[in-house]
C-alpha cells in the first residue's frame, strides 16, 4: 500500500556546472553510476509483468522518438535510463530503487540529483520508504508538465528536502517510479544524499516557463504583420526567502542584428515568498515590425534588492519569430510528432492563421501548404494510408462556444468553410519510418486557394486529416503530425483572450474527423504552414498533351518528351517520390527529350515535373513497376 503526500521544501534549481552535488563533508552517499547502477535495483511492478526496466546506459534513448541524452556532470561514465519509447509496452510500472540507508543520526536530509525528462502520457514519482521498501510515501514529480513538454534545461539539478520523512530513521529507501505505456524517457545521474538542506537565496525572482506569451506565429508575411497584435504576458514567482515589495517586468524586442526595436515595462509589488503573480498589464499590445527578418522577444524581471542577482539565471525568458515575404508558419522545424492519443486511428489536426485586413488587402491566395509528419508500420498495411491536406476559410468563433464548427462549401455563416483539399496516399512500399517534410498544392480548383474579400473571413486553417489504412493492427500504421516544442501558443491564446481580442487560436482538433473539436489541443507549434501567392503568377502550367512520358508504367528507364516547344526546349526535369522527396533532377536539359533512369528506386508512384525554358511547366505521374 502506498500513501500519497507532498514532500516539503521543494526547490527546483537551474543547472550550474558542478562536479558533484555536495561537498565531501556534506555528503552521506553519492552515486555517479560509473559503469553500472551501483547497488540501485530495477523493479518491474507492472500488472502484466511487461519486463520493461530501468537500465544503465552511456548512449541515451534509442526509440523511434528519442530525446537527447542527459548532459549531466558525469554523463561520460553512464547514467540510469528508463527508455519508455524503445521498450514501448502498453503497461509500464518501473521502479529504480536505492540501497537502504541508516539516517538515525541525521537532523536534516536532502536528496539531490540531475535528470532529463520529457512527458507524454506517463506519471513519474519519487517515493520515500522508512520500512526498508515495504511501503512508500510518493510525490508526483513535475505535475505542471503537459504532454510533449520537457522538464527544462539539460540537465536539471533537483534538490528535495526529505527531512520530515527520512531524518532519524534507520531503514530509508528511495524509489524513482515511471508509470506509462509508450512515452519518452527519463534519465537520472549524480544522485547524492546530503546531511544539510540547501537554503533558498533571500532575493530570487523567477519567470515561469509555463504560459508565457509568445508571438502569434513563428512566421508571418510582412503584409499581415501590422494586424498581428501581440499581448505580453508572463508569470513571476518569488522563489527566494524574502518578501519583495517591488518588482518590474520588462519586455524588449531585438532584431537579428541585436538592435532593440521595442520596449515596454510593468511595475508591480507585494510578492511574498513562494507566491506568484501574472503580469499582463503592459501599456499596449505590440505590433510586429513590417521589415522582413528574424526577431527575438525577451522578458526580464527585476527586483529592488539585487544582492543575489549574480547567481540568478532564471529571471529572463526569450522567444523567436520572423517576418517573411510570403510564409505563414507556427513552427520552425520538425523535431517531434504529436497525435491526440495512443491508438488514434482517425483525426484531424490543424493550425489557425489570423489574417486581419483581408478586405483591405483584396483577399489572399494560398499557393501551397507545407506539412511535416512521421509514419510508422506501413509495411503491415493491406490497404492505403490516406492523409488529406485541407484548407478552410475561418470566420471566427461566431457562436462564442469556444469550439470550431464546420460548414458546407459556400455557407457564408460557417465558422470554418472548406475551400481546398489535396490527398496524399502511402502504402506498404512507402518508407516504414522517418521524418517527412513536403510541400503540396493547396488544391483549390486552380491548384491554389482563394480567400476573397467580402466573405467574412478573418483567417484560414490548414489541417491534416488522417485515416488508418485497412488491415492495420494496434501499433501499426501510426501517423503523427510534425511539431516543434519550442513554440507553445497557449500563453498567447490566454493573453489575447484576456485582452478582449477576437479569438485567434493556435490549433484545431477534430476527433475521428468529426465536426466538433477543441481549440488548443496541442501546446506546441504544429508544422503545418502556408505560402501565399508566390509561384502562380510566375509559373504557368502547360496544357494537356504538351508533355508525355513513355513507357508508363516503366520498369526503370523512361523518356520525357516535350511536345509543345513554342517557348523553348526542356530546361529542367524534377522527379519526386510519393512523399514529395526529390529522387532525381536534370537541370539545363536544352533538348525536347530527357531520359530518366529510376532503376535503383523502389516500386511505386512518382511525380515528374518538367519545365520549359520560358518557365511554363507540366506535372504528370509515372508508375514504376517491378
Amino acid at each position: 500500500m502506498c500513501t500519497m503526500m507532498i514532500l516539503r521544501g521543494v526547490c527546483l534549481l537551474a543547472l550550474v556546472p558542478v562536479v558533484g552535488l555536495a561537498t565531501a563533508q556534506d555528503t552521506l552517499s553519492y552515486f555517479d553510476f560509473d559503469g553500472d547502477l551501483q547497488g540501485w535495483t530495477a523493479v518491474d511492478a507492472s500488472a502484466s509483468a511487461s519486463g520493461d526496466l530501468w537500465a544503465w546506459s552511456a548512449a541515451g534513448p534509442a526509440g523511434p522518438f528519442p530525446i537527447a541524452a542527459i548532459n549531466s556532470s558525469t554523463a561520460d561514465n553512464g547514467f540510469a535510463l528508463f527508455d519508455s519509447d524503445r521498450l514501448c509496452s502498453d503497461d509500464q510500472d518501473a521502479l529504480l530503487v536505492s540501497p537502504m540507508f541508516d539516517l538515525t543520526g541525521e537532523a536534516e536530509v536532502e536528496l539531490r540529483w540531475q535528470d532529463r525528462y520529457a512527458r507524454f502520457e506517463d506519471i513519474i514519482t519519487l517515493g520515500v520508504s522508512t520500512d526498508g521498501g515495504a511501503t512508500y510515501a510518493e510525490s508526483v514529480l513535475y505535475p505542471e508538465l503537459e504532454a510533449n513538454d520537457f522538464d527544462g534545461a539539460n540537465p536539471q539539478v533537483r534538490r528535495f528536502d526529505v527531512s520530515d520523512l527520512a531524518a532519524g530513521r534507520d531503514s530509508v529507501v528511495f524509489a524513482y517510479r515511471f508509470r506509462g505505456g509508450c512515452d519518452y524517457a527519463w534519465m537520472i545521474d549524480d544522485v547524492a544524499l546530503a546531511r544539510s538542506v540547501t537554503p533558498a537565496p533571500a532575493n530570487d525572482l523567477a519567470l515561469s516557463q509555463n504560459l508565457f506569451a509568445i508571438a502569434p506565429n513563428f512566421s508571418t508575411p510582412s503584409d499581415f504583420a501590422e494586424g498581428q497584435a501581440f499581448f505580453p504576458r508572463v508569470e513571476v514567482a518569488n522563489v527566494g526567502s524574502a518578501a519583495q515589495d517591488t518588482l518590474t517586468v520588462v519586455f524588449e524586442l531585438f532584431d537579428d542584428g541585436g538592435t532593440r526595436v521595442y520596449a515596454d515595462s510593468v511595475a508591480s509589488g507585494g510578492l511574498a515568498p513562494e507566491e506568484s503573480i501574472v503580469i499582463d498589464a503592459f501599456a499596449q499590445p505590440m505590433t510586429p515590425p513590417r521589415e522582413p527578418g528574424a526577431y527575438t522577444g525577451v522578458y526580464t524581471v527585476r527586483g529592488a534588492a539585487r544582492e543575489d542577482s549574480s547567481t540568478i539565471i532564471d529571471n529572463s525568458l526569450a522567444f523567436e519569430f520572423e517576418v517573411t515575404e510570403h510564409d505563414f508558419a507556427k513552427a520552425r522545424e520538425v523535431n517531434d510528432g504529436v497525435r491526440p492519443r495512443l491508438g488514434a486511428d482517425a483525426y484531424e489536426l490543424g493550425n489557425v492563421y489570423y489574417t486581419p485586413g483581408l478586405d483591405d488587402a483584396g483577399g489572399l491566395t494560398i499557393d501551397s501548404v507545407t506539412v511535416g509528419f512521421f509514419l510508422d508500420g506501413l509495411d503491415d498495411n493491406t490497404g492505403t494510408t490516406v492523409v488529406r491536406v485541407l484548407t478552410y476559410g475561418y470566420r471566427g468563433d461566431l457562436d462564442g462556444d469556444g469550439v470550431p464548427s464546420k460548414g458546407a462549401a459556400g455557407d457564408m455563416t460557417a465558422e470554418l468553410e472548406p475551400l481546398g483539399e489535396a490527398v496524399l496516399e502511402y502504402d506498404a512500399n512507402s518508407p516504414d519510418r522517418g521524418e517527412i517534410v513536403t510541400r503540396v498544392a493547396a488544391a483549390g480548383a486552380a491548384g491554389s486557394v482563394e480567400l476573397g474579400d467580402g466573405q467574412g473571413y478573418i483567417g484560414f486553417v490548414v489541417a491534416l486529416n488522417y485515416e488508418a489504412a485497412a488491415g492495420a493492427s494496434a501499433g501499426d500504421d501510426e501517423f503523427l503530425v510534425g511539431s516543434d516544442r519550442a513554440f507553445d501558443y497557449l500563453g498567447y491564446t490566454l493573453a489575447a483572450s484576456e485582452a478582449g481580442s477576437p479569438a485567434r487560436y493556435g490549433s484545431v482538433y477534430f476527433p475521428g474527423g468529426g465536426a466538433v473539436g477543441e481549440y488548443d489541443f496541442v501546446r506546441d507549434g504544429l508544422f503545418i504552414g502556408a505560402t501565399l501567392g508566390v509561384d502562380v503568377a510566375v509559373e504557368e502550367q502547360l496544357g494537356a498533351g504538351s508533355l508525355r512520358a513513355y513507357p508508363n508504367p516503366t520498369t526503370g528507364r523512361f523518356q520525357v518528351e516535350l511536345v509543345d516547344r513554342v517557348g523553348g526546349d526542356l530546361a529542367e526535369v524534377l522527379v519526386t517520390d510519393a512523399l514529395g522527396r526529390e529522387v532525381l533532377r536534370l537541370a539545363v536539359v536544352r533538348s525536347p527529350n530527357a531520359v530518366i533512369d529510376l532503376g535503383n528506386s523502389p516500386a511505386g508512384l512518382y511525380q515528374v515535373r518538367a519545365a520549359r525554358s520560358d518557365g511554363r511547366y507540366r506535372v504528370m505521374r509515372v508508375m514504376l513497376a517491378r
